[in-house]
């Protein structure tokens, strides 16, 4: 099992040999990590890795809702309690952490950690990780076959994380759920939330009440840097209705209906 760290003593000694990885196939990656884009440094992390996969002549991986789930909580941890290495206060290491989740057993797993600074871009800790043999061997694993990808920054001025988990259990990645809402009633108004995983620019949801009236659907702005989004549309006097929401995710079309 490959489990590595990266801390920013140790980036900067590699940042004066590690070549800059950017790409046209994973756009922006030369944003630095804040406080509001957690979901989009995790997105492109995840695409410099398969692309970095696919110069190797290796097979892409997936990604997991349950090694997800394990590399989000990993990230925030590292940071809130602070302690170093891959073996958390409570003497868990990634095979426990991964267990718990729900991730299968016995197979291959391995995690890469890397300090996330406001002053290091996307693309500058990837090059990082790719300037350290044992984490690029990890990103090149062809026994992986599944990813998580975790990232966490708690104030401006903190350092946060940037955690990788992978795993090479047989099956089908168990997916993420694309789409979540929540209703909230406000008077005459129903204000409907969510979340949309895998966001990107420019990305819209389409929020409609059944049956139809007028000031009853809208097109409400996803942010592309934490999948949010929010509407307010008109309630009915009386009775239940349905909610809609409609949203494109990677070419597929992703629908949520809720009675409110």
């Amino acid at each position: 099992m490959n489990k590595n760290r990266l801390v920013p003593a140790l980036a900067v000694a590699i940042l004066a040999v590690a070549p800059s990885v950017a790409s046209a196939a994973c756009p922006d990656t030369g944003i630095y990590p804040t406080t509001a884009n957690a979901e989009r440094v995790e997105r492109l992390v995840l695409c410099l890795t398969n692309e970095a996969r696919a110069a190797a002549g290796v097979t892409p991986v997936t990604l997991d809702a349950r090694l997800q789930k394990t590399a989000r909580a990993f990230a925030v941890d590292k940071v809130v309690r602070g302690f170093k290495g891959h073996v958390d206060p409570d003497g868990d290491d990634i095979p426990e952490r991964i267990a718990a989740d729900g991730y299968p057993g016995g197979a291959a797993v391995g995690e890469n950690w890397a300090g996330a600074l406001e002053t290091y871009s996307v693309k500058d800790t990837f090059a990082l990780w790719m300037g350290s043999a044992t984490h690029r061997k990890n990103i090149l694993s062809a026994s992986f076959r599944h990813i998580g990808v975790g990232a966490y920054l708690r104030k401006s001025g903190e350092q946060g994380s940037i955690v990788q988990d992978f795993g090479g259990a047989s099956g089908a990645a168990q997916a993420p759920v694309p789409l979540t809402v929540k209703i909230t009633s406000l008077g005459g108004k129903l204000f409907v939330s969510g979340h949309l995983e895998g966001a990107t620019i420019g990305t819209h949801a389409s929020i409609a009440l059944q049956p139809t009236r007028v000031g009853r659907s809208a097109q409400a702005a996803v942010e592309p840097d934490n999948g949010r989004f929010a509407a307010t549309l008109t309630k009915p006097l009386s009775g239940s209705v349905t909610v809609t929401v409609t949203a494109l995710v990677d070419g597929k079309t992703v629908t949520v209906t809720k009675t409110a």
